[in-house]
């Protein structure tokens, strides 16, 4: 149980240490998109007096698009990191690439899943065994040559199911 407790404490500080990569990432974003907002409104100023070309501002403008779209990105990624680090509430915690939780509840889906695979193979078993009881047997080894049954309706006592040649 202490080995459970001490994995739980690596994985918590797995998310917080994720949680912190995104803070700074979100920042960065920002920090760039400041930085290219204020470059834009620099050179409209110049395309105005017309010291500089059409092109210069419209790749200033579409570096600011492309930063506010990769900053809302990073905004939602940390939004749903937060939310998810908020669900665990001490008893799942996000790797970076899956969940994993406490050890009684992962035993417990595990027993779980062990009883549905034995209850699926008793069903199969069962199967199995009505398929044996309703097989008719020839008295004989040899070659089917006619199945006049063939359109699976109904048979009765005595029918013939099946013409044989004997070996």
């Amino acid at each position: 149980q202490s080995d459970e407790l001490e994995r739980m404490k690596s994985f918590s500080t797995v998310e917080t240490r994720d949680l912190e990569k995104a803070k700074l990432s979100l920042e960065s974003v920002a920090a760039q998109l400041q930085a290219a907002e204020q470059q834009y409104g620099r050179l409209a100023i110049l395309h105005r007096k017309g010291f500089t070309t059409d092109q210069k501002l419209e790749e200033a403008e579409k570096q600011v698009s492309t930063l506010k779209k990769g900053l809302e990105s990073k905004e939602v990624e940390l939004k749903s990191r937060v939310d998810l680090a908020n669900q665990t509430d001490g008893r799942w915690h996000y790797t970076g690439q899956n969940m994993v939780g406490e050890l009684t509840h992962l035993q417990a889906q595990v027993k779980l899943a062990e009883n549905e695979v034995q209850l699926a193979q008793q069903k199969h078993q069962a199967l199995i065994n009505h398929k044996l009881r309703l097989a008719a047997r020839a008295p004989f080894d040899g070659t089917v040559l006619e199945l006049p049954h063939v359109d699976h309706g109904a048979v009765k006592r005595g029918d013939v199911i099946a013409i044989i040649e004997q070996r």
